[in-house]
């Protein structure tokens, strides 16, 4: 049979397709193409009650402070800064990773109680392998948290949400799969960001059509993330992705304004990690590490829940170790025990793992589990941190915990720290006063936040942390996922109803945006809940008063 050529004079479906991406990305034009955003009219009901929360994923804090400082922001600050309340130290839950803190948004439980523990994590009981990077599994962690989420408590709410991971029983979820997907396989990852706000479009034409604005809309903006990434917190293009995001939020509240109900609306600007700055050349390849010096038999990788249980059983019967390397800056090491994966390894294993990868140069600290206390070390020193218990009801704030330096130095370096010191009697101390107290170090909540990490199995047994200006990846210019400060703190603020302009609180946690939002909207929902978070509405009302 003779061959033909196709009209566009493409001769395999690979020229096609790419052909008809580039015909696609060219119609879709760009974010210079701004259109202003319409919302609603008079015919839709609007409720009295209602927040939006713009999560714009991997945010710098420092960086975007001095843009703030600089007036580069110039719409977050006229929107969200002069009319609300700043939480001076925020800091976000560990692992700091997004799908690990996306869940803690939506949830209010830090990711040892919810079971998500990053992007990747293996599961040591039911033998399965998670990674969300992929267009097969970015959607899978609906399935794998235990906790009803934010849409879930709210479930008789008007809910939306704008390219979010986590959306079990949301009333509409608006995923731009496509056009998202086109924009990445052509590099225009900043343009994903405009389509968040084009999509407020689509929810007025939806509020049109049900007679009803929604009482909670969940909005991500992906871009400055990946732009961290690839070219590093401190680089042009990661500045002008921030840009974006503020005329993209501007564009939002211009509409909203427009429409009478900004003064009504709750605003809440979060960001679910920091982005540190890490050389190209400064990277730590931890399995090889890891496997020629112990020799183990270790993997990266695995089956989902997608393969058979059997076929599960096989693979990971192969390894000794697996190694989940989560954010770039984080790894997890699950180690086989005695009598397979769902016994523990021995102590003295650990220990010997976690002193040679503290060796290195590229690792800031390690920890793992020793009984009912969780070991935390670098190259010269060790800690030992432990809870007094673990109510029920208690959230983090008001738990108890003990951290104790068993070596000549303090592995964290508090006792330099004026308010972290001050806890350094060996006795134990509430999670609120550890936050106070170590917010601006270098290891911010570690104490809380570690040894709530260990609840989980999905954790890993040693749990492995970068040095600042490392990572654990050859592929990255930024990074997150460590304990650090870079990683750990990141910017909240809140405006709205009632909220103090100008005000602000000196500490928060991002669990406790689940329980602050809720209240906003529906207060009588968080009766009979328990969260790791609390809600900081009475704070935000009160000029933020600690």
């Amino acid at each position: 049979m003779k061959k033909t050529t196709n009209a566009g004079g493409f001769k395999s479906p690979t020229q096609k397709l790419v052909a008809l991406l580039a015909l696609v990305a060219l119609l879709m034009g760009g974010c210079g193409r701004l259109k202003p955003v319409n919302l609603i009219d008079e015919n839709v009901q609007v409720p009295d009650k209602k927040a939006i929360i713009f999560f714009v994923d991997g945010i710098n804090r420092g960086g975007f402070r001095q843009m703030l400082a600089a007036g580069q922001l110039p719409q977050i600050d006229k929107y969200l800064i002069q009319r609300g309340t700043r939480v001076k130290n925020a800091v976000t839950a560990f692992p700091s990773i997004t799908y690990a803190i996306t869940t803690s948004f939506a949830t209010g439980q830090v990711p040892g109680r919810h079971g998500v523990l990053g992007n990747r994590f293996f599961d040591r009981d039911q033998l399965f392998y998670v990674n969300y990077g992929t267009t097969k599994t970015y959607r899978d962690v609906d399935d794998h948290y235990r906790y009803e989420n934010i849409y879930e408590i709210l479930n008789d709410q008007f809910s939306v949400s704008i390219q979010t991971p986590v959306r079990r029983g949301v009333y509409r979820k608006i995923d731009n799969w496509a056009t998202s997907g086109i924009r990445w396989y052509f590099g225009q990852i900043t343009e994903i960001d405009c389509l968040t706000a084009e999509r407020f479009n689509l929810i007025g034409d939806i509020s049109q059509q049900a007679g009803e604005w929604p009482s909670l809309i969940f909005a991500y903006f992906p871009a400055t993330d990946e732009m961290g990434h690839r070219y590093g917190p401190d680089s042009e293009r990661y500045r002008k992705s921030l840009l974006n995001v503020d005329e993209q939020i501007g564009r939002i509240c211009d509409a909203l304004q427009a429409s009478g109900i900004l003064e009504s609306t709750y605003l809440l600007l979060i960001s679910d990690h920091g982005m540190a700055a890490c050389g190209r050349d400064n990277y730590l390849k931890l399995s090889e590490l890891i496997e020629n010096t112990t020799g183990l038999k270790l993997t990266t990788e695995g089956p989902d829940l997608r393969t058979p249980y059997h076929e599960r059983v096989e693979y990971f019967s192969q390894y000794e170790a697996v190694l989940a390397n989560g954010g770039n800056r984080l790894g997890k090491l699950y180690l086989r025990g005695k009598t397979g994966w769902s016994s523990p390894p021995r102590p003295q294993q650990l220990r010997e793992i976690a002193d040679l990868v503290t060796s290195q140069p590229a690792v800031a600290l390690a920890a793992y589990r020793d009984g009912q206390v969780v070991v935390v070390q670098n190259a010269i020193s060790r800690a030992l941190i432990d809870r007094l218990d673990n109510v029920p009801g208690k959230n983090l704030s008001n738990r108890q915990y003990r951290y104790r330096v068993i070596d000549s130095q303090c592995p964290l370096g508090y006792p330099s720290n004026s308010r972290a010191s001050r806890l350094l009697d060996e006795k134990f101390h509430s999670g609120k006063d550890w936050l106070w107290a170590t917010a601006e170090s270098e290891y911010p909540d570690l104490p809380v936040q570690i040894i709530e990490m260990f609840d989980s199995d999905r954790a890993g047994n040693l749990v492995i942390f970068a040095a600042d200006g490392w990572d654990f990846s050859p592929a990255n210019i930024g990074g997150h996922g460590s304990v650090r400060a870079t990683d750990m703190m990141v910017p909240m603020v809140f405006a709205g109803p009632g909220i103090t302009p100008g005000g602000q609180i000196e500490t928060a946690r991002t669990v406790d945006v689940a329980p602050t939002i809720i209240e906003m909207i529906d207060q009588k929902k968080l009766e009979g809940r328990n969260f790791d978070g609390k809600s900081l509405l009475s704070e935000l009302e009160n000029k933020g008063n600690r």
